[in-house]
């Protein structure tokens, strides 16, 4: 786990008037200051609930070899940005690249309080729940990415799943028997989680 690659999730405030405002405040002012520095934007989300209406995630790839990235990023901030939340995470089984995310719908942020001794065995029981759980023909759903904080005692894991619509999300809650003993046990493991309702913000077209 882990590779070449590592990520920054983000949680900021902004004083734009719309998430769509604040979005192309940063592909123009901020993230191609960053590129240079070879990073990149996994992924831009406004949210449906959970967070404020001026309020959005973002998750960033850049090489695991830049280790002074996250501060560097941040200081870089357009004004009118604040960072209320920041973790730096290591992919494990998903994505299995840094490409970013193209597929509209709804995408849920679960954040995991775990121990750093239970990740793998989250990853192992994720990867194998999912192999029914997202090929069930009652909805459309699709894990993208399941991060950890790299470190020691308690961490924090991210997963990042994407639903065609909040129906597919609904009738979800009720997958396969085999996915939901999976994903019991994998709550046993946890000390609790926080979710966060989005969608994916895109470029504006030209």
């Amino acid at each position: 786990m882990g590779g070449a690659t590592r990520y920054l999730w983000l949680r900021l405030q902004h004083d734009r008037k719309t998430p769509e405002v604040a979005h192309e405040a940063l592909l123009g002012n901020w993230l191609p200051g960053l590129a240079k520095e070879g990073a990149g934007l996994w992924g831009a989300f406004a949210g449906h609930f959970g967070l404020h209406s001026r309020e959005l995630l973002l998750v960033l790839s850049y090489p695991a070899r830049h280790g002074g990235a996250p501060e560097a990023f941040i200081d870089l901030l357009p004004t009118g940005f604040e960072v209320l939340d920041a973790m730096v995470l290591r992919a494990t089984s998903r994505p299995e690249s840094a490409a970013p995310l193209e597929r509209s719908g709804l995408y849920v942020h679960r954040l995991f309080d775990t121990d750093d001794q239970a990740v793998e065995e989250i990853v192992s029981l994720s990867t194998e729940a999912w192999e029914t759980f997202e090929t069930s023909d009652r909805y459309q759903s699709r894990p993208m990415g399941l991060f950890s904080e790299p470190g020691e005692g308690r961490i924090r894991m991210l997963l990042v799943t994407w639903y065609e619509n909040f129906t597919s999300w609904e009738v979800s809650r009720n997958p396969a028997p085999e996915a939901a003993e999976n994903f019991q046990r994998r709550a046993e493991l946890t000390q609790g989680t926080q979710p966060f309702a989005t969608r994916l913000l895109k470029p504006p077209a030209r």
